[in-house]
């Protein structure tokens, strides 16, 4: 019988009688952790670099690549400070879940969204085929991640709010309210 279900994996060494495991665990769960955050870290500010170098972010900041380190310096910086958001979710994996959920979901529903401008509207295919294809088939999509987005927790929706509709503002600036293509990425 477990007792908690947040610490199972522990309560489970201890009942089969290899407690020393759960220190092997805690040290591999550890390392695994860190490994994953600084591998993102770098995934994610080696984008920003691109964007900058591209001109869609500041050049100077965003376009900086150190010829000491060879890395995007500020952009791991930048990164670091940004992942701080985690500690509102401290003690909340489920809350800090639906953060990173947010950004998925609102970007598969544009991806749906896409599919039904670009072969529905833009391209102008139609029939039979074209209909399940780009239309109903994005709308199932789109009601499934709406379904998923409305069951996300609060705090995801407004901080991701807040990031979504700063980067809203800097696409109209950037755009010159949408008059403008925005400058092409090269990843």
């Amino acid at each position: 019988e477990v007792t908690d279900p947040d610490s199972a994996i522990t309560e489970f060494y201890v009942k089969i009688g290899y407690p020393m495991f759960n220190y092997i665990f805690i040290v591999l769960n550890s390392v695994c952790c860190i490994a994953i955050c600084i591998t993102g870290q770098m995934a994610v500010s080696r984008i920003m670099y691109s964007m900058g170098r591209d001109g869609f972010l500041p050049q100077k900041v965003f376009g900086y690549f150190s010829p000491k380190t060879g890395v995007p310096v500020y952009n791991i910086l930048i990164a670091g400070i940004v992942g701080l958001v985690a500690i509102i979710f401290q003690g909340n994996m489920t809350g800090a879940a639906s953060l990173v959920s947010f950004g998925a979901l609102v970007g598969f529903f544009f991806v749906n969204l896409s599919v039904v401008m670009q072969y529905w509207v833009k391209d102008r295919k139609r029939g039979g085929k074209a209909v399940f294809q780009y239309i109903v088939i994005p709308a199932i999509g789109a009601v499934v991640i709406l379904y998923l987005f409305f069951s996300l927790e609060t705090n995801a929706k407004i901080i991701g709010g807040i990031w979504l509709a700063a980067g809203l503002v800097y696409l109209l600036f950037k755009t010159k309210g949408l008059r403008q293509l925005p400058p092409q990425i090269e990843l």
